[in-house]
């Protein structure tokens, strides 16, 4: 199971994420260039390598980030609009993966704007421009592998931006990043 996660569904999820962060015309051009000059031949990592960087694109993080254990976690921890009307994100890298990562302003829990950002280790802050927006949410289309969803969002006003109101339900319910809730178990005693 371990070995069909990592080799299949993990690649699957990392070329996603690339043709995503890429553009998917340049990804298919790019894929379509590969497939032309290596199609009923055995091509090794490197040749895929090769041949997407030829083709304008650079692959270097996509190749990491399928072969190691580092993991991808942009935290966004603050957000301020400045003199001109930009949103400014300060987002912190958590983890030790140097990936792509969209950023989306969302309205009314919809996105209305998404741009994607090249990650600075460490802590940087971004500029992503004028938007209508009452909150901001790193990859809010689940487009990455990313560590820890629960550091995602901010929102634009208000005292606490970063927490949810808590909620109570019965019994243990299944996380959800984007909620505070308390599970609640009922015991009878006899």
């Amino acid at each position: 199971a371990a070995y069909g996660l990592q080799v299949y569904m993990k690649t699957a999820y990392c070329f996603r994420w690339f043709e995503n962060a890429v553009g998917t015309e340049k990804f298919d051009a790019a894929m379509k260039e590969y497939y032309k000059n290596w199609s009923f031949k055995h091509p090794r990592p490197i040749d895929f390598y090769k041949s997407i960087k030829a083709s304008g694109l650079n692959p270097d993080w996509l190749l990491e980030q399928m072969q190691t254990r580092k993991h991808n976690d942009p935290a966004v921890t603050k957000v301020k609009k400045d003199d001109q009307g930009n949103y400014m994100l300060t987002i912190k890298q958590r983890g030790q993966a140097k990936n792509p990562f969209p950023v989306s302003a969302m309205k009314n829990g919809e996105p209305v704007a998404t741009k994607w950002f090249t990650p600075v280790p460490g802590q940087h802050t971004y500029n992503f421009g004028p938007a209508d927006a009452d909150a901001f949410s790193v990859d809010a289309d689940h487009l990455t592998l990313d560590f820890n969803r629960a550091n995602n969002d901010i929102k634009t006003s208000g005292l606490f931006k970063k927490a949810n109101p808590p909620q109570l339900k019965i019994f243990a319910p299944a996380q959800n990043p984007k909620r505070s809730i308390v599970g609640v178990l009922p015991w009878a005693s006899a």
